[in-house]
């Protein structure tokens, strides 16, 4: 059985990813890692205690309905699997922790749900699918197109970072 959660090599990437479907999931991706930071914001937003308004759960709903949409999109493409399958769940996997968020936010309070806040933001997943992007592009010798991709960036996933040095909570250029 093969390890799915294995990141994928250059080589593996030019094997999996036939020519057609390689500018499209590496839009899909990078598009993705560009949201990570709104959903993170998204996360805290939900985490705060007190009567929320309407706002944090419309943000949380556009960020949630952008992963579903990626996810499908990633189905959709003839990649090989396990890849697209992988990058199928971290997609998943973002959409349903904001909208765990969500219920936990607006949902009903109690002792168990107290404890659960504060959780710990986006996690492993999102550093995972910001490696993949990097790799996608170097072994597909592209860029992501998408404007708000973060590239060649350090990302801090609360308080962890992606490459590089947090310096006051901010992304700084990963070292060259």
């Amino acid at each position: 059985m093969r390890d799915v959660t294995r990141t994928p090599s250059q080589e593996d990437f030019a094997r999996l990813v036939p020519p057609q479907a390689r500018a499209e999931l590496l839009d899909v991706v990078c598009e993705a890692v560009g949201l990570l930071s709104l959903a993170e914001v998204v996360l805290a937003g939900c985490d705060q205690p007190g009567t929320k308004g309407p706002e944090p759960a419309r943000s949380a709903g556009r960020v949630m309905s952008a992963f579903v949409r990626m996810a499908g999109r990633v189905r959709s493409l003839p990649v090989s699997e396990p890849l697209r399958s992988r990058i199928a769940q971290l997609l998943d996997y973002h959409a349903e922790l904001i909208g765990q968020a969500l219920l936990m936010a607006y949902g009903e309070r109690t002792e168990r749900t107290e404890r659960a806040r504060g959780s710990g933001g986006l996690g492993p997943p999102a550093i995972e699918l910001a490696r993949l992007a990097d790799q996608l592009e170097r072994s597909l010798g592209s860029a992501c197109s998408t404007p708000d991709a973060p590239r060649g960036r350090v990302m801090v996933i609360s308080g962890v970072a992606a490459g590089g040095a947090v310096v006051g909570g901010q992304s700084r250029p990963a070292p060259g």
